[in-house]
């Protein structure tokens, strides 16, 4: 890659992440930030990895939210995808705040823009056809929809998948294999991974062809399969090498969440029908509903339908037929395609969200229509037939287009919605073609005036369509109650807090306080599910998990319920003192014993603690908790050292018992006492304990789930090379042509 070249990208990146703030005024005039998931969820995810990383931890375990869970397993956080990083190099100089969202929304959209206008390029389509696909694609209502989300940023890849595939196929080797294997690694290593899983499975059709088509051609089968065999190991073999750490945390704590034991109607789930289809062109003009979130633009619609029958070659009907069956998926049990696919084919039964296949959609729709916006300007040939042919295939495009924008007008039936759906279909599809009829003769001379109409109508029709997602907008984070959460007595480090929606934002990770509540997602262990849903209500649970304070929601449950010595003890600031709760760690002579996990929640909430159960106990282990008899008093613990993988303390026992301690438990877990190991069970259904003897011990618990952490060792090594062989052909580099180029840019001369 020339140095002009990232200066180039950085440029257009720049531009684009201009255009966006100033497409959406609400983020710089009305005091609005992002959507919610943004703050509420995302922000506390892109602050905790280098907090951990300057304390010299590796950010695999959250002891700040939900009692502890696995960062590292929760493929949403992104620790190993590298645009993160970027944000993490700004919070030494910046701060952690809010920014740092906005900041990875903003870079998002530039990546997702930038790769399309690349795309285009590589196409040879003009720059302003390729600054058209990018807006359409970075303004259509599906990515606008995500902008606040990491269900999104996977889906940012899908050009730069487009591109890498096409290379990979089609100029196979090893560089061009690399390059396919790193930029999957980013897909699936940016966000919500079904949403990259998505993004592959949009491309495969196409890839499906493009082998056929290239050893059809080739004059020798067998190198040609070698060449290709290749190029698709060494994408494989990265893709796995760079994503191994994230797969392997994730494969060891998905047994234990809710996602595990999804129901189907959760996979199938959708709110999009089959019949809907023409949404996707025609969303409503007069109301705010979720159909509007399918839309890509009238004049997008028109745009890619004139290329397919205005256009040469199979592939325009194969980007076509993908769109239409990635519709078709994100239907969810509306069509009889996903529910197949969940019954038959392994992972599928794992990804909820059925609308995440319009990104595929989108992505095609909106590269036909800077195709067929493209093939507008390219001069008549000068042999007569030949502009014959052309003329009749475009007037038999706009015979179609008629023809589908007819069929809305005179389909609408009495109801509101449908006379929304036709006056939407008939305004701007009538704009959209008045648009681009004046970028198709108008002429040289002209011609700036039909590309300028042609851009005024896209941002107007986006913009208007999108104004639903405007509303979802949230207020500028609000910290000033951050200070008084600091100011509770022993919430550093003693006691945890239990914040439900009052301090917000997840206190727990931006502060670094032990947050019972924090932001819940579908990633959640199901022990923690059912602790957190009774947990509300309920003031045994609160003691049980070493919760001193408790505010909001959940503090107005209580405060109805629980009086006398249980009644909660109002405090300034918002928050409530929960009376009696249990220590960090404490030493108990005797336990409670329970057969299952599910029992166990429910003898915790009568205040039997410490609760084990038989079943998450090893014969040994069950025999000496089952002889305990002890009658002496708990003995609480004291903190040696706290770190996100790592505690130590110190327990002074008077005879053999069972140590509690109020961090939640997970398989990964090791533990010693005085230096020799022993096993960590489950105690209280969520949280983790060890079995002593009598006397003083320091006990050490780990996290340290198999093969994590060989795995970050292959991770890292990976990179080395790839940064190694990225210098070494710098030094080498050859001037690449394009291995895909449609009609390429003409110079203007006359009447088109």
């Amino acid at each position: 890659m020339s140095p002009a070249r990232p200066r180039r990208f950085l440029g257009l990146g720049l531009g684009y992440a201009a255009a966006f703030v100033a497409l959406h005024p609400a983020l710089w005039l009305h005091g609005r930030f992002l959507g919610w998931d943004a703050v509420r969820e995302h922000w506390g995810d892109r602050v905790f990895p280098p907090a951990a990383l300057l304390d010299g931890e590796l950010p695999l375990w959250n002891p700040f939210e939900k009692g502890g869970y696995d960062f590292l397993g929760d493929p949403q956080t992104g620790v190993l995808y590298p645009p993160n990083w970027l944000s993490w190099l700004g919070i030494g100089a910046l701060g952690d705040g809010p920014w740092v969202v906005l900041f990875a929304s903003l870079l998002h959209f530039a990546l997702l823009a930038v790769g399309m206008h690349r795309l285009l390029e590589r196409e040879g389509l003009p720059p302003w056809v390729r600054t058209f696909g990018a807006v359409a694609l970075m303004l259509s209502a599906r990515f606008a929809k995500s902008k606040d989300s990491a269900a999104l940023w996977p889906a940012v890849w899908l050009p730069w998948l487009y591109m890498a595939m096409r290379d990979a196929l089609e100029r196979p080797g090893w560089r061009t294999g690399g390059r396919l294997g790193v930029f999957t690694a980013f897909a699936l290593l940016a966000g919500h991974p079904p949403t990259g899983v998505r993004a592959i499975l949009t491309l495969a059709p196409l890839g499906v062809f493009l082998i056929v088509a290239g050893l059809r051609a080739a004059p020798r089968w067998l190198p040609a399969i070698g060449r290709l065999g290749l190029s698709l190991g060494v994408a494989l073999g990265l893709t796995i090498a760079l994503t191994l750490p994230m797969l392997l945390a994730t494969a060891g704590w998905m047994p234990l969440t809710v996602r595990d034991g999804m129901s189907v109607h959760e996979i199938l789930r959708s709110s999009i029908t089959a019949g809907e289809v023409a949404h996707v062109f025609a969303a409503h003009l007069f109301e705010l509903n979720d159909l509007s979130l399918q839309y890509v633009g009238a004049v997008v619609g028109l745009a890619a339908i004139y290329h397919l029958f205005a256009g040469r070659g199979a592939e325009r009907w194969i980007l076509a037929g993908t769109a239409l069956v990635m519709f078709a998926l994100a239907c969810g049990g509306n069509t009889p395609v996903l529910p197949y696919l969940v019954a038959h084919v392994p992972t599928f039964n794992l990804w909820r969200i059925s609308e995440g296949y319009l990104f595929g959609t989108t992505f095609l729709l909106v590269l036909l229509a800077a195709r067929g916006v493209a093939s507008l300007v390219v001069p008549r040939t000068s042999a007569p037939d030949e502009g014959v042919w052309q003329a009749w295939r475009g007037r038999r495009a706009a015979l179609v287009v008629s023809v589908l924008a007819g069929a809305l007008v005179i389909g609408t039936r009495s109801d509101a919605a449908d006379v929304a759906t036709t006056a939407n279909a008939a305004i701007f599809f009538a704009l959209g073609g008045a648009a681009l009829a004046a970028v198709r003769w108008s002429g040289c001379r002209f011609r700036w005036f039909g590309i300028a109409l042609l851009f005024g109508v896209l941002l107007v029709d986006l913009g208007y369509q999108n104004r639903v997602l405007y509303a979802i907008a949230q207020p500028r984070p609000n910290l000033k109650k951050d200070a008084t959460l600091l100011k509770l007595a022993g919430v550093r480090d003693q006691y945890r807090i239990a914040d439900d929606e009052y301090f917000q934002f997840r206190p727990g990770t931006r502060l670094e306080i032990r947050d019972l509540f924090g932001r819940y997602s579908t990633f959640v262990s199901r022990r923690y599910d059912a602790y957190w849903k009774k947990a509300r209500s309920n003031v045994n649970l609160l003691r049980a998990a070493n919760v001193k304070w408790v505010s909001g929601g959940a503090a107005g449950k209580l405060k109805r319920s629980l009086k006398g010595p249980d009644a909660l003890i109002g405090r300034p600031g918002g928050a409530y003192e929960v009376p009696r709760p249990a220590p960090r760690f404490q030493w108990h002579p005797r336990v409670t014993l329970v057969r299952t996990e599910r029992e166990s929640i429910g003898s915790v909430s009568l205040g039997r603690s410490p609760v084990l159960e038989r079943e998450s106990l090893t014969p040994e282990t069950l025999a000496a908790v089952s002889a305990l008899k002890g009658t002496e008093a708990p003995v609480p613990g004291r903190l040696v050292r706290a770190e996100r993988n790592r505690l130590v303390f110190d327990v002074t026992a008077p005879a053999k018992g069972v140590v509690a301690v109020a961090e939640a438990w997970a398989p990964g877990w090791r533990a010693s006492v005085d230096g020799r190991p022993t096993p960590v069970f489950p105690v209280d259904h969520l949280f983790r304990g060890v079995l002593v003897e009598g006397g003083r011990h320091r006990v050490e618990m780990v996290y340290a789930p198999r093969g994590v952490r060989p795995a970050l060792v292959i991770w890292l090594a990976t990179w080395l090379l790839l940064v190694a062989a990225w210098l070494w052909l710098r030094r080498r580099r050859k001037p690449e042509t394009p291995a895909h180029v449609c009609p390429t840019e003409v110079p203007c001369s006359g009447s088109s």
